[in-house]
């Protein structure tokens, strides 16, 4: 398979074989060592470029769309990250108004996806750590400004309940270079709830959350999580890549980018239209079409398929 030369000539639907589930890759089980030494020579070559720093300046004031690629593991990630922000700065937006934020790849996944890694890096150039605690707190930024509308893109790793998460969670990377006390931090319902319910009830929010068991965010099987999701913030839309009992795909290295990412880039693009003018239930509708597809044709029996949701209270 040949690598996307860069983020502006992407191609959506170059799905490669053999399929990997983001849950297997997130336990680790897909990496290969690396020889003795080896490590050290791939990690400064990650410290010291072509990775940007990040950014650590203050919001902009007029964010208005925020987009967090939250794996260190694979460069498809980022892909879409850079995918949909030239998306959306041709159909109108301002950098300005454009939040990003990613993580260095680690460097024992590095080797296997660096030509993709390689391409994108100078692309990510401004873009904020993604980390929980600084995404809560732009969103709670954003709230003094008031926007009529906010739009929040996310793609990781997603993970179910379980011995080490008390919740459905978004994965992501702590920064690998600088690991400090934890590998991992996780975006759970009822902190990102919390963050969207400083924004006015007035404020438009659209969410869009690629990743495994995402749809745990939207609806689950037990009253205790089904309690803590995002149905409760007002003015919500919601676009989950796979039910909270689902694994989504496309999380490989050999892969461009994930099968929901996209199904869902392509179908915004045939809208071709700011935030509000979105017909998000055509956007939905699109986007599990293509996704379906993508499952049949790389034939992934029924009973694993990821059955993307989609929510909203919008009146």
């Amino acid at each position: 398979m040949v690598k996307r030369e860069s983020h502006v000539r992407a191609t959506p639907f170059k799905i490669h074989l053999p399929l990997l589930l983001c849950a297997a890759l997130f336990a680790g089980g897909c990496s290969t060592p690396m020889p003795p030494g080896q490590g050290e020579t791939v990690a400064a070559t990650v410290r010291n470029g072509p990775f940007p720093a990040y950014e650590t300046g203050p919001l902009p004031a007029k964010t208005k769309i925020l987009l967090v690629a939250g794996g260190s593991t694979l460069a498809n990630f980022l892909q879409e990250v850079l995918d949909q922000r030239s998306y959306w700065l041709k159909v109108g937006y301002r950098p300005s108004e454009i939040a990003c934020y990613y993580v260095r790849p680690d460097p024992r996944h590095y080797l296997e996806d660096k030509e993709q890694f390689d391409n994108l890096a100078p692309h990510a150039r401004g873009f904020y750590q993604a980390r929980p605690d600084q995404i809560y707190g732009h969103i709670s930024q954003l709230a003094t400004e008031a926007p009529k509308h906010v739009y929040f893109y996310t793609t990781s790793h997603g993970v179910a309940p379980s011995d080490e998460v008390d919740d459905y969670a978004l994965v992501y990377d702590a920064d690998p270079i600088d690991y400090k006390t934890r590998l991992h931090y996780y975006i759970r319902p009822t902190e990102l709830r919390d963050a969207l319910n400083k924004l006015p009830a007035s404020t438009s929010k659209t969410v869009v959350l690629q990743g495994c068991h995402a749809g745990g965010f939207i609806d689950a099987k037990q009253p205790t999580y089904r309690s803590r999701t995002l149905r409760t913030v007002p003015s919500i839309s919601i676009l989950a890549a796979s039910r909270f009992d689902r694994t989504s795909f496309g999380c490989g290295a050999t892969d461009d980018s994930t099968y929901y990412g996209s199904a869902f880039l392509s179908a915004l693009r045939e809208q071709n239209v700011r935030v509000p003018e979105l017909d998000l239930a055509e956007l939905d509708s699109a986007t599990v079409d293509r996704v379906e597809w993508m499952e049949q044709t790389h034939h992934v029996p029924f009973e694993k398929r990821s059955l993307p949701q989609f929510y909203s209270n919008r009146p």
